[in-house]
This record gives structure tokens, sequence and C-alpha cells, in this order.
């Protein structure tokens, strides 16, 4: 019977933090117990107020503002303040809502996500790349190359507005498409086309898809291309609707980066060396991913750092308390969670998807709550942390470029309407990506402080990591398919 009443109060305590309860329902749901326990296993009258005394100091300490300030969230705004690191994003763009930041808080809304419009060209960009691409690149691919011919072309066409970075008229979608396109065929003349970062990974997404054209080409260039060129898509399509997504072009730029350099190792044919972000080292660009992604996806951070930044010394620690109190809520839900989508790996979650692809949206579900918790475990630590051990930050930047890449290409899979012949590369791509997630979330692990290490692994891989790369028989029924 004690075993049942502690198996209870355990059950209600974890509800209690899966649903965000308040210090309210806390309270309840602890004497709801202490009286459960009282009635069936009639303790001594010592014990009884034991365990009500734990109660009454949790409410005060927890349920009464100026304790609570004194004790708790007084404590970690004195040393967040001192901890602070200087801010390179406004505190406007700074926890603004959007679906990255579901996914980066562990709670994708998948209806508002495969909503979003088709990416297209529109009939502008699809005559410009009737009359102007592919020419171009008919040119570019004769033997010899008909040099003149490419240059006048260059010339004489819009691409002279492309390359002063006037647009064409083109949509951003448009934009991507030629760079794209042109990469394909050549890629130091798309270097010519290029202006910023999103142009740079629409040149890695256009080599990506010359070297999966290849007959002997690897089966991971070819799903890697597939994945590339659709998150590509929703990211462009993302600038033409009016957003700036700068967290998802970073991420873009990473993983088209991380994976041309995987395809050229990996071509049966000798290539030019591994290419780099231009002039900026991998980890760095890593670690921006994740800073730039807490701070402008965080749904807490934005308001306690924000509240860090007032003037008033006593409106600040009211500011910073009432975003802590929520944060150590959402955080516990993070934890309740994490611990059971480690349990059922991901079932019994509403998410779409048919027959096929159900179990890739639950597990990018599951990850992308223990992605949350993690986040939240290096906040708890503070920046000592992160200052010594960068590459938890890198880590967990890949972990996130991962699950945004795994998310879009479901998403041009479904506004594909599930064709049969691209669900081979759906799914070697998306078995490839979670394994990767599962190694990466292991080593993160490894690497924390001992005890929130046992603590965090035991959340998020209660029954062990059990994912395994794509199975041969996958990959032979892509190349079969590609024969």
């Amino acid at each position: 019977m004690i075993l049942l009443i502690l198996m209870l109060a355990l059950l209600v305590s974890w509800g209690l933090a899966f649903f965000r309860a308040s210090v309210t329902g806390w309270g309840l749901g602890a004497i709801l117990t202490l009286f459960l326990f009282a009635i069936v296993i009639r303790p001594a009258d010592e014990t009884i107020l034991l365990c009500a005394g734990i109660i009454s100091l949790f409410f005060i300490l927890l349920g009464i503002p100026y304790v609570r300030r004194q004790l708790l969230s007084g404590v970690f705004y004195r040393r967040l303040r001192r901890n602070l690191p200087p801010l390179d994003v406004p505190l406007t763009e700074m926890g603004l809502e959007s679906w990255e930041g579901g996914l980066f808080n562990g709670h994708p809304d998948w209806k508002t996500w495969l909503s979003r419009p088709k990416p297209t060209l529109n009939d502008q960009d699809l005559s410009f790349m009737q009359q102007a691409v592919q020419p171009l690149c008919q040119a570019q691919q004769q033997i010899p190359p008909a040099t003149a011919e490419v240059e006048h072309h260059l010339q004489t066409h819009p691409f002279a507005q492309l390359c002063h970075n006037e647009g064409a008229g083109l949509s951003t979608q448009g934009y991507v498409a030629t760079v794209s396109a042109v990469a394909c065929c050549d890629p130091h003349l798309a270097q010519r086309l290029e202006a910023g970062p999103l142009l740079q990974a629409a040149r890695h997404v256009g080599e990506m898809r010359a070297l999966a054209q290849h007959p002997e080409a690897p089966v991971s260039t070819r799903a890697h291309a597939y994945l590339l060129e659709a998150t590509l898509k929703m990211v462009a399509s993302a600038t033409d609707h009016g957003t700036q997504p700068c967290v998802p072009q970073a991420i873009l730029l990473h993983l088209s980066n991380r994976l041309l350099r995987q395809a050229k190792n990996d071509h049966p044919n000798p290539l030019p060396q591994q290419v780099w972000l231009e002039g900026v080292p991998a980890t760095l660009a890593e670690q921006d991913i994740f800073r730039q992604g807490m701070l402008r996806l965080h749904p807490y951070l934005f308001r306690e750092i924000s509240s860090l930044q007032l003037k008033n010394p006593e409106m600040a620690p009211l500011k910073f308390d009432a975003a802590l109190r929520e944060h150590l809520r959402y955080s516990l839900s993070n934890l309740a969670r994490s611990s059971f989508f480690g349990l059922t790996d991901g079932r019994g979650m509403l998410v779409p998807g048919g027959p096929n692809t159900l179990r890739y949206y639950q597990r990018i579900t599951r990850f992308s709550a223990a992605y949350a918790l993690c986040c939240d475990a290096m906040i708890w630590q503070s920046t000592r942390t992160a200052r010594h051990h960068p590459n938890l930050s890198v880590r967990l930047a890949a972990l996130f470029a991962s699950l945004y890449a795994s998310a879009a290409t479901l998403k041009a899979f479904e506004d594909n309407n599930r064709p049969a012949a691209e669900l081979p590369l759906l799914e070697w791509a998306l078995q490839d990506m979670l394994y990767q997630q599962q190694q990466t979330l292991l080593a993160f692990l490894q690497n924390l402080p001992l005890g929130m290490a046992w603590w965090l692994r035991r959340a998020i891989f209660p029954l062990g990591p059990h994912l395994m790369p794509p199975a041969d028989a996958l990959s032979a029924q892509l190349l079969r398919a590609n024969a």
C-alpha cells in the first residue's frame, strides 16, 4: 500500500509538471497525497506533522512573492546580472513568436507548419528560369564550354542585375533557384551571382545536387541533397512572406556546409577540397546558431534578460521574478515531457502524417522536447558551462539544425502529396537525421557535470538509446530505384 501511495504521488507530480501547474496546483496535489497517506497508512502524528511542515515550507518558499524574491529569484537575478554577456540581438527581436520557436521549445505546432504556403516559383521566376537560366547552363555544359557565349549571356540578360544584387525582379525563391541551378552546372559561375549567406546556401545545394546526379553517387549524397533542397525552399519561402528567418538561415548555411563537405569526401572521384564558411570557423558559426536561437526563440530567457536591462532597481527584480516563475514551470514541463516521450519513444502523440511518416513526426517532437530540456540545463548552469565547454553549444546547434531540416523535409513531402517515388529518399534522410540527433544528445550528456548528466540521461533515454542508422536494405532499394 505504501508503494501504491508513492507511485500515486509520483504520477500526480509528473502530471502537474507535464501540464505546467501553478504553485497552487502543486500545493493541492501535495495536500491530496498527504490526505490519502494519512487515511490509508494511518502513520504516527509526528510523521503527518513532518509532511505537513514540508508542504508548508514549499508554499512559503514559492507561494509568497516576497520570500521567493529574497531566497530564490533574487539569487538568480544577482548571478545573471554579473555574468550576462554583451548582447548583439536587439531586445525587440528577442523572444519572437514563430514556428521555429515552438520547435526550439519542445512544442512544434505541426498543423501550423504544414499549413504554410507551398514554396513555389511565380510566373516571373519561371520565365527567367526558362529564358535565361536554362540557356546559360546549356552553354556552360558544352564540351568544351562555350566561354564567350556564357560571358555574352551574362551581360545581355538580367544576370547583370543579379550580379549587382538588384534582384532582376525575382522573388527570393526565384533568386535561390537561379543560383542553385547555375551552381549545379558550374559552382564558380554561381559565385558571381551570390549576395549574402542565403545565396551561399543556395550555391551549396546546387553543388550537392550535381554530386547526387553522378551515376556512382552514394545513397547518403542523394538523400542529403533531397533534404537540403527542402530546407532551402522553406527558408526562402519564409523570406518571401515577410519574415526575417535569421536562425533558419544560419541553420541552412551550417547544414549545407557540413553535408557538402561529407559528400565531397564520400564522392568516388577526386574533388576539390572541403568548403568552409567564408572567413568564419565552423565551430564559431555553430555557437552563433545556438546563441542566436536562445536569444530569439526561448520563451522566457528574453523576458529575464530584458528585466536585467531595466534601470529601475525596484521594478527589475519584480519583472525578473515573474519571468523566472514561468521559466521554472516550463523547465519542469520539459523534464516531464522528455521522460514520458522517452518511455514511449514518442508514441501516443497527436501528430499529423500517414502510416509511413507518423513515427517521424513523433520522434522529431520527442527530440525537440529533449533539446529544450538540454537548453534549460545550459541556462541553469549559467554562462560558466558554456564558456568552459564551448562544444556543448556546438552540439546543441547541430541538433537544432537537424530538427529543422527534418521538419522541412516532411513539409516538402506533404506538399508534393506524398509521392511513393520520394518515400525511400525521405526515409533514408530522416532515419539518418534522427540517428544523428540521438548521438548528438548522447555526446552532449557525456560532457555535462556528472550529477546533471545522470539525471538528464535518465529523463531523455530512460530505456537507453535504440535508434540505428538507415538499414542496408533501404540503401539497396534507393540504389535500385536510381539504377
